[in-house]
């Protein structure tokens, strides 16, 4: 297991980022207490995630966050703490075993409580701090997600001015990315902060770079003061260690740093036989006077769903010899990586469980099941969660370590995830879909998800089909897709469609196709294509008026149809 953060010690040599890339990375079951000038703030890890934070200021706690936010009142509450030795004395516990709080969105809002207290830890300038190696029972676990999204997280809830001034000593020097304890690629960073990582390459200064990419600026910055925490860039040959000690060349120059009368120097290099190095006190950051505010002005990231992932750590840096550390692995339930061991490893029973018992689960459940998301949500909520789960379960988040069986596990799940994104985020689409779900159809009578997978991948291949004026053999697929799912109304529009040209008497073609396209108005008069078809089809057949009447109506359904807009044009202009 890789060095922990000393017993304790002072706010002014170990930022909190540092404390807790330290605990994240040597995947240590722990509790780290920062005593603040203010108020006390205690978070849990297991394995190195973060799975409870606690803080003795009442403005804190969660009764205080939940009236805030009107999701429970004063009564409610009031009847939570009488029932409290009902449930083990856990506030939480009663309020969801009153039915106070809905599980299925009460998580992300208690998320939200949490990564708000951690951040006044995290921005923390004065204090002390207090490491224990400690498990917390499990009736108080509540596990934040994957250590470095919830890091992530909460590097962008950071003022952009403080991190400015946090870089302020690094900001005119090269920036090198480096290989350290967490790789690169594991974190889990946007396409743009991806991208950026490139320019990191000791040919420009941070102040270079945001003058050359000005509007990557803020990226820039908050990726740089991430990455330089976690030992992944050097600073014009300045860099950390994985035991917190500041390597630098003679002609370094030095960063600023809070006052210490025990400064660190360069440890010499080490014979591999010697183990890991002794831990000893990270740099510090620049004094920034108050506490920055906790409201509306931070940067506010994607909310956090309980997913529970790990990710690969690499290489030692290079100031270090190598030393072995644990392959972990995504599971759905459990998000602590597997001991430490010499070779790779098949997943233990429990994660090959859990992602089995996750897989057959998908196979029943509908697609908004599948997201964690209500059947209300937005086209913002769908892509927020597709993207949330894609960073536990996609293929790539796949360790060396896995065993095949795990690895196709993951790629089922994945593809189970990305067919219910592909289903729910089109408005028309996931208001087709969540009228079957609302339809008043049983559990028991829901369709299997498998069959509803496989009825989407013939619609595909059938739309694809028909695009390419293939229409035979689209009918065929067509009839496929809706003898698999007879509920979806754009299977309708589009077999409607594909009849009208692949049979060959017109005039039955066009009774068996307008027959079609009336089901799908039928089964959801929000489906545009299916006005868009008889558009066509009456135009075809000389009735314009029709034609331009169903245009227009497709374009009311959907305002950004190109095709129906662009007809609708051109019959005006005639």
């Amino acid at each position: 297991m890789a060095p922990a953060p000393p017993p304790t010690g002072n706010l002014a040599e170990f930022s909190p980022l540092r404390l807790y890339y330290l605990v994240a990375s040597g995947e240590h079951t722990a509790r780290l207490r920062f005593q603040l000038p203010d108020r006390a703030i205690e978070v849990r890890f297991r394995k190195g995630n973060p799975e409870h934070v606690s803080s003795s200021h009442p403005e804190d706690s969660i009764p205080e966050f939940l009236k805030a936010h009107k999701l429970l009142d004063e009564a409610q509450l009031e009847r939570a703490h009488r029932a409290l030795g009902d449930f083990g004395n856990d506030l939480v516990s009663a309020m969801f075993g009153l039915g106070l709080l809905s599980p299925a969105t009460a998580f992300s809002n208690l998320a939200e409580q949490a990564l708000a207290v951690m951040l006044k830890a995290i921005l923390a300038q004065a204090g002390t701090f207090t490491y224990q190696d400690s498990a917390l029972p499990s009736v108080k676990v509540m596990p934040l997600g994957n250590r470095w999204a919830v890091l992530t997280a909460l590097l962008r809830r950071i003022p952009l001015a403080e991190v400015k001034l946090r870089l302020a000593g690094d900001a005119d020097r090269p920036v090198t990315k480096v290989e350290g304890r967490v790789a690169i690629k594991d974190l889990p960073l946007t396409p743009q902060e991806a991208r950026l990582i490139h320019h990191l390459n000791g040919t420009a200064s941070l102040n270079e770079l945001a003058g050359k990419f000005p509007q990557d600026s803020e990226n820039l910055h908050r990726l740089v003061l991430l990455l330089r925490d976690l030992d992944l860039v050097s600073v014009a040959g300045v860099r950390a260690t994985g035991s917190g000690v500041a390597a630098r060349p003679d002609t370094a120059v030095e960063r600023p740093r809070a006052a210490s009368s025990n400064p660190t120097r360069e440890a010499p290099a080490r014979p591999a036989s010697a183990g890991p190095p002794i831990l000893t006190p990270s740099r510090g950051v620049a004094n920034l006077g108050t506490s920055p505010r906790i409201d509306g002005a931070l940067h506010t990231p994607p909310r956090l769903i309980p997913s529970r992932g790990a990710v690969s750590p690499a290489a030692m840096p290079q100031s270090a010899p190598p030393v072995p550390t644990p392959q972990p692995r995504l599971t759905p339930s459990k998000g602590a990586p597997q001991p430490a061991q010499s070779e790779p490893a098949p997943a233990s029973d429990v994660d090959l469980e859990s992602l089995r018992a996750l897989a057959n689960r998908m196979k029943d459940d509908n697609y908004f099941q599948v997201l964690g998301i209500d059947p209300k949500a937005n086209a913002a909520a769908v892509k927020a969660a597709y993207f949330k789960l894609a960073k536990v379960y996609h293929p790539d988040t796949i360790s060396a370590a896995a065993s095949p069986e795990v690895a196709k596990l993951k790629e089922e799940i994945f593809a189970t995830i990305g067919q219910a994104y592909r289903v729910l985020a089109d408005d028309k689409s996931r208001a087709n879909y969540a009228e079957i779900i609302e339809g008043g159809e049983t559990e028991q009578e829901m369709l299997p998800l498998s069959q509803v997978l496989l009825a989407e991948e013939k619609f595909e291949r059938g739309r694809n089909l028909v695009r390419a004026k293939r229409f035979a053999e689209a009918l065929t697929t067509l009839d496929e897709a809706i003898s698999g799912s007879q509920e979806v109304a754009e299977f309708y529009a589009w077999r409607g469609y594909a009849k009208f040209f692949a049979l060959p008497d017109k005039k039955k073609a066009q009774a068996e196709a307008n027959r079609d396209l009336q089901t799908a108005l039928q089964k959801s008069r929000h489906c545009a294509s299916a006005h868009y078809f008889l558009g066509q089809i009456a135009k075809l057949t000389g009735d314009t008026r029709t034609a331009l009447t169903q245009f227009k109506k497709a374009v009311e359904l959907k305002p950004d149809h190109i095709d129906a807009k662009r007809e609708v044009r051109l019959l005006t202009k005639k």
